[in-house]
């Protein structure tokens, strides 16, 4: 009898500790399923230089490897709330003239400069040009400036010697229509004005 007993109570402590063991990896279990639901699996991207970001609270999502030479910036439009866009200098390469001494009014007032049809990105924001003019009196004066500035925020070249070519490289700031606008002395003297877009900044 007494062995029955001890027994049973064997069987008992037996059965409790299988009961604790397979609690313990149910247990065990459910948090791994728990921590698997907020790891981010390796198969969401695709390609070198995939990245991962938020598109929501608690969502992600794959933003795809952008193009060479462009920059990620912040968006909100976007869905991913970034997005990929060109940054730096745009170099036009081996242009030619794109302004002559007859594309522009010499009167000694200002007017606008449209450089969408060449600065072919919208979100441009400075321009480097190049000038150069000639006249067969001396001072004689062009400016160009960003649409809309006022105040001195320009730049300039006169001629130095009559009928001797004066030539400058310069950068001037574009509004958001690729417009910058110039002022060019009213006379009779001019004999050269011409003006090329080597690139932009954007």
């Amino acid at each position: 009898m007494a062995n029955e007993n001890l027994t049973d109570q064997l069987r008992t402590v037996e059965d409790q500790t299988i009961d604790h063991n397979f609690r313990a990896i149910a247990d065990h279990i459910d948090r791994v399923i728990g921590d698997l639901s907020d790891t981010i699996r390796n198969t969401i991207v695709d390609a070198k230089g995939d990245l991962i970001v938020a598109t929501a609270d608690n969502v992600v999502a794959r933003r795809a490897v952008g193009i060479n030479g462009y920059a990620l910036i912040a968006d909100s439009t976007t869905g991913y709330g970034l997005a990929w866009k060109k940054k730096g200098f745009v170099d036009r390469g081996d242009a030619g003239l794109d302004y002559v001494i007859g594309d522009f009014t010499k009167d000694g007032a200002w007017h606008d400069l449209f450089l969408s049809s060449i600065v072919t990105d919208s979100d441009a924001k400075s321009v480097l040009m190049h000038l150069q003019i000639k006249g067969s009196a001396v001072g004689l004066l062009v400016q160009f400036r960003k649409k809309g500035y006022t105040n001195a925020t320009k730049v300039y070249q006169r001629t130095q010697v009559a009928n001797i070519d004066n030539q400058m490289p310069f950068a001037v700031a574009c509004d958001v229509n690729q417009v910058i606008q110039y002022w060019i002395a009213s006379s009779a003297s001019w004999t050269t004005i011409n003006l090329m877009v080597h690139g932009w900044w954007i």
